[in-house]
């Protein structure tokens, strides 16, 4: 007889299902930064910093190693890239660790997040053990080898 932490160690999460969670938060993601100018997604708030917000733990991301208009461009072309691939579902194993970077640093940086930042960080964050043990080139594919002992 099977017990309850051996049917939770035989399941098989690597589907199609968490394949189109990925991809919807990755989505989600992109339209905020996509639709979104910097002036709005970091406006002046009174009291508060220009730009993105910096301190303690937000200084780690992405947003925060450069306050210059040219790199705030880059940040964003790559923050788009991490999450495009994301969405795509190209090799989850390796863009697992850039999709949750980038939605932490998103929603760490920006003055007035709302809940969707901060459920994309979580969500981003608990998925990178599935991810990690997804062998796939696509997470839309059927997986080609069983899940390791």
């Amino acid at each position: 007889m099977r017990t309850p932490v051996d049917h939770a160690l035989a399941f098989e999460h690597r589907t199609a299902l968490l394949g189109a969670a990925r991809s919807l938060v990755a989505v989600a993601e992109l339209t905020v930064l996509v639709f979104t100018s910097d002036s709005d997604l970091f406006p002046a708030v009174p009291g508060g910093p220009a730009g993105p917000r910096c301190d303690g733990l937000r200084g780690l991301s992405l947003w925060c190693a450069s306050s210059s208009p040219a790199a705030q461009t880059v940040f964003r072309v790559v923050t788009i890239a991490a999450l495009v691939l994301a969405a795509s579902g190209y090799r989850p194993r390796w863009t697992c660790v850039p999709h949750w970077y980038a939605t932490f640093s998103l929603a760490a940086a920006i003055h007035i997040p709302n809940g969707g930042e901060n459920v994309a960080r979580i969500v981003t964050l608990l998925l990178i053990p599935l991810c990690l043990t997804d062998d796939r080139i696509w997470h839309w594919r059927r997986p080609d080898t069983p899940l390791p002992e």
